[in-house]
């Protein structure tokens, strides 16, 4: 009681009003309701428009200014009353406790609210060494071991909080180290997704150097990243079977802690996924899927990389008509306009390949889907300008995809131009390492005009580059998973099935 009376005689003298929050009434007709409302119903797209909506100006209009930063102090205030939910785990919840009562801890200690604080930061500690949070057992730790040297006096508490301190420290040290030796080996992968020459050797010494603290400390986060590290050596090497185990025993680690640590097991399901569509099992990658589906929330980002994950499976599987469901599951949900662009446009890159497969009658779509009614080109190059702009990266599968339309609808001359097109792009950006499957999938479909689209001519020319494209298959391939979305061997398939037994000869 004596805590609680010290906090109220502090909170008491605070005129918290209705208008300093953003859980007011939305009704009251003012600019700052009015802003917030359209924001979260997205009627402002750009800063521009919202400025000119209110003032008849642009962004540097000063009365904007201010609007907006009021705004942004409500919103910010607000963010202190966010309570556990019942869409976030223990741990997550957890998580948020320590992040809230540690702040209130430290306000308290400012206001000289000693012993109030000294109950919050203990709490805190207790939460923070169950669920391993590091960050937090130092704050703790830190606050307890000077309360109880510099205001108490007691030698015994400050040497309990003083080793305990200095233990988690070495955690925390060991913690920064795996963080800074992963990011380092993912950042070549932000700009190219091909596999990096010298990715293993790189993950190999990061977790050389991690193997003393992996056996020395127990943090969730350590062998996080330590089990993760191990999965890239493998995984650079195109090793999937391993990975696989890996991911198996880091998700056996997690299982074995008291509480759930879903971030890392999303993360190693993911890899399993992955592994277990280049590896053509994707019985075991549905398994992974279900599993990952059951700790994730719809709508999340997780959930979305899940849903990515299995599009790829069911393509990769030719279940078109599954992977037909699971895009409709994606972009029907109410969270896919709120994703952010890259996102976006890969399932507008799905959709385009979706188009193809029910033009060539191996999608049925269901009754009333007006989606797959007509495929427009130009509108689907108008969605993905980010993609279009990856010369080496996902902008292939939107090269294909606009040239495997053109031969299936008989769109002869424009396919001529464009297969011409994406041989100079291939010439000039494709390295024969790195895209060795796009270049002998792009050479096949040169011998298309070639042989006048006539198939058994096609077949006869492409021959040598089937061959070559079958000494190096998907699973070995040094290249992003997500450019073939679908394999190309089968994709060659419904092309040669599209293609008639006369020839074509072009106008002019």
């Amino acid at each position: 009681m004596k805590n609680l009376r010290q906090i109220i005689n502090i909170v008491k003298h605070i005129k918290l009003k209705p208008s300093d929050l953003i859980t007011f009434d939305q009704s009251a007709d003012t600019k700052i309701n009015q802003f917030y409302q359209k924001i979260q119903n997205g009627a402002f797209t750009t800063e521009d428009e919202a400025a000119q909506f209110f003032y008849g100006s642009n962004v540097n209009n000063s009365s904007y200014k201010n609007l907006k930063s009021n705004l942004r102090n409500r919103l910010i205030n607000t963010l202190f009353f966010i309570n556990s939910t019942k869409n976030q785990n223990e741990r997550e919840n957890a998580y948020l406790y320590c992040s809230k009562y540690s702040v209130a801890g430290k306000i308290l200690f400012i206001l000289n609210i000693r012993e109030a604080g000294t109950d919050l930061f203990q709490k805190v500690l207790r939460r923070a060494i169950h669920f391993d949070f590091t960050e937090y057992v130092i704050e703790a730790a830190y606050a307890l071991r000077s309360h109880y040297a510099i205001r108490i006096g007691n030698e015994k508490k400050f040497e309990y909080y003083n080793e305990m301190l200095n233990r988690y420290h070495k955690i925390r040290e060991a913690e920064f180290l795996a963080g800074e030796l992963y990011l380092r080996i993912l950042i070549p992968y932000i700009k190219n997704k091909s596999i990096k020459e010298d990715t293993y050797q790189q993950a190999k010494d990061a977790l050389d150097k991690l193997a003393p603290y992996l056996t020395q400390y127990d943090s969730p986060y350590l062998h996080y990243i330590g089990f993760y590290i191990e999965s890239l050596i493998y995984l650079s090497k195109n090793d999937y079977a391993t990975t696989v185990e890996v991911c198996v025993r880091a998700i056996d680690f997690f299982d074995q802690k008291p509480y759930a640590y879903n971030t890392a097991i999303k993360a190693f399901l993911h890899q399993q996924i992955l592994c277990y569509t280049q590896l053509k099992q994707f019985q075991e990658g549905r398994q992974a899927i279900e599993k990952s589906n059951a700790i994730v929330r719809a709508g999340s980002y997780n959930w979305y990389v899940n849903t990515d994950l299995h599009e790829t499976l069911e393509l990769h599987s030719k279940n078109y008509q599954e992977a037909y469901y699971v895009f409709n599951k994606a972009v029907g949900h109410k969270k896919f306009s709120q994703l952010n662009d890259r996102i976006r446009e890969k399932w507008q890159i799905y959709e385009a390949y979706i188009h193809f497969l029910v033009f060539t009658e191996r999608v049925q779509p269901i009754r009333g889907d007006k989606r797959f009614t007509k495929f427009k080109m130009g509108r689907f190059l108008n969605s993905v300008p980010t993609f279009s702009k990856d010369k080496r990266g996902l902008n292939i599968p939107i090269l294909v995809i606009q040239i495997v339309f053109m031969i299936v609808k008989k769109d002869y001359e424009q396919a001529v131009n464009r297969i011409e097109a994406i041989d100079k792009y291939r010439s000039r950006y494709l390295r024969k390492d790195d895209n060795f499957r796009s270049n002998c999938f792009i050479k096949m479909l040169l011998q298309i005009p070639i042989s006048g689209f006539h198939k058994a001519g096609i077949e006869r020319r492409a021959k040598k580059y089937v061959d070559m494209l079958s000494s190096v298959p998907l699973e070995i391939a040094r290249q992003a998973n997500e450019i073939e979305i679908i394999p190309y061997e089968d994709l060659w398939e419904i092309i040669i099935d599209a293609l008639e037994t006369r020839f074509y000869r072009p106008r002019g």
